[in-house]
């Protein structure tokens, strides 16, 4: 009889072990986010299929170098008109989050994409504390390569202040919100860099 109680509990045991973890995830599925997350390894918007980008010349307006889109990551900035808070402000995340990714920064180029107009309001404030700032002006590319940027066809990617991820082989890949927090701008940074065997 002791022998049989025995036999029962084991067999009750062994039972749970095999349909616990099934109602665990049953559960975690049905009454958490743990679903929407699972996935979520970057912290950007993935652009899919990538938009190819046209190898085009950046220039370094205080020290008068071109560097070329194609061949390093380079984190994407779209700016109209003068370089007040919101232009200040957006350079300072540039510069922050390039110097955020440690040793990965010689990889990275940032980039803001300006008419040539502005370049009297912006070159002061590259002079004094952003050097290495990189500017692509508008006049310079085609209309097909600012339509990449776009969300949808009526944006104006001034208006939407993103900030975008392109390849050392040109693809556009990513873009971020205004808002988004940039600790995770900088996680897909160091993740991509660290990954890629390419700029």
């Amino acid at each position: 009889m002791l022998a049989r109680n025995k036999n029962k509990l084991t067999l009750l045991l062994l039972f749970a072990a095999f349909l616990l973890p099934v109602l665990l995830s049953w559960y975690l599925l049905k009454f958490t986010d743990v679903a929407q997350n699972r996935d979520k390894s970057h912290h950007g918007e993935l652009i899919h299929p990538v938009r190819p980008l046209a190898d085009v010349g950046l220039l370094d307006p205080v020290t008068g170098n071109e560097h070329s889109l194609h061949g390093k990551w380079n984190l994407v900035y779209h700016h109209r008109g003068t370089c007040l808070d919101e232009c200040r402000n957006n350079l300072y995340k540039l510069r922050q989050l390039l110097l955020a990714t440690g040793q990965y920064s010689l990889r990275l180029h940032r980039v803001m994409i300006v008419n040539r107009q502005d370049l009297g309001s912006i070159k002061p404030l590259l002079t004094e504390d952003y050097a290495g700032q990189l500017l692509l002006f508008r006049e310079e590319v085609t209309q097909e390569f600012i339509d990449a940027f776009r969300k949808n066809s009526g944006e104006d990617v001034v208006s939407a202040g993103r900030l975008y991820i392109v390849d050392p082989l040109g693809n556009l890949m990513m873009r971020y919100d205004a808002d988004v927090d940039p600790r995770g701008i900088i996680k897909d940074i160091q993740r991509l860099i660290k990954n890629s065997r390419i700029g």
